[in-house]
């Protein structure tokens, strides 16, 4: 079968070499997650799944994904072949801690490849319970990973035949779980991207975020409120010259000491910003450190605490 990105649908094709066609299949799967929207994640790896699992004849083609602690997995993709059971609805939250063989291979980055169940080892006892109720003769499972985070894994099992997975055919394989793992990262981090941005946007206190040189590049509406400094104009002032107008140098000379070393600074202090009365301020500010331990940049966040008091 080939890959029909434009309808999504594998399509007939002359008959060639297994690799080649998984190249092809792969190729394609690789560049649409990598430029699709994140939307369309969920059916790309579906079709993916389907396509390899139809030119190899698997009964079973299917993703699981790990909770952050990796200890709980669940079944969120699967394609089954035709007059095979689904799988997805019994496996959500299983707890891994039932299948340490497993874990142990996944955690270090190794596949698992049975050619039959026989090819388990003995004290495999939850592996082995979980496996042979669903009737399986040969599985590949390949470990997904992002930046040494295990995210999951993806599998194939047969239940009618057997399938002895080449080399060749195991490392394209691993590419299609590498692709999967970062089309899945992407979609997470775009998420709290959302997510940071609607905190940004609505949150009561002021937020910013500098440069290295503590120049300015972003301030919310409540940064504007607080100050009576228009955004456009915030951006490119010091942050000193936007948080603490009334003593700047000092203010800069403090936060140069305090995060030569440290990540982060809290200080508080009596501040008259334009049009209103003097309040105290309550500022904290974090520094963002490249792998040479240079600050690269800062984020900041600041509120008013009630009027002050000679």
């Amino acid at each position: 079968m080939s890959y029909d990105s434009t309808v999504g649908e594998p399509m007939p094709m002359p008959h060639r070499r297994s690799d080649d066609r998984l190249l092809e299949l792969l190729s394609t799967v690789a560049v649409e997650l990598m430029n699709r929207p994140v939307g369309d994640i969920d059916s790309i790896v579906y079709r993916t799944l389907g396509g390899v699992g139809e030119m190899f004849g698997v009964a079973r083609a299917y993703v699981f994904r790990f909770s952050p602690e990796t200890d709980v997995m669940s079944n969120t993709h699967e394609w089954c072949s035709v007059g095979t059971s689904a799988q997805i609805g019994e496996l959500q939250n299983v707890p891994t801690e039932g299948f340490p063989w497993w874990m142990t291979r996944m955690r270090a980055g190794r596949m698992i490849r049975l050619t039959s169940l026989d090819d388990l080892p003995a004290h495999a006892i939850g592996e082995r319970e979980i496996l042979e109720p669903q009737g399986i003769t040969s599985l590949l499972v390949l470990p997904m990973s992002f930046d040494g985070k295990l995210l999951g894994f993806v599998g194939f099992d047969h239940v009618r035949t057997t399938h002895a997975w080449t080399e060749t055919e195991v490392s394209m394989l691993r590419v299609c779980a590498a692709a999967f793992a970062s089309a899945f990262e992407r979609r997470s981090l775009e998420r709290r991207l959302e997510m940071a941005n609607l905190v940004f946007s609505h949150a009561r206190e002021g937020m910013f975020t500098a440069d290295h040189d503590g120049v300015v590049t972003e301030v919310n509406p409540a940064c504007e409120s607080i100050t009576g400094i228009p955004a456009a104009a915030a951006v490119g002032m010091s942050v000193s010259a936007l948080i603490r107008p009334g003593a700047a140098t000092e203010f800069t000379a403090a936060l140069t000491s305090n995060l030569t070393l440290a990540n982060h600074w809290s200080t508080e202090f009596v501040e008259q910003y334009t049009g209103s009365p003097a309040r105290a301020i309550w500022v904290s500010i974090s520094a963002s450190r490249g792998s040479d331990g240079t600050i690269q940049r800062f984020v900041g966040v600041f509120g008013r605490g009630g009027v002050a008091t000679s």
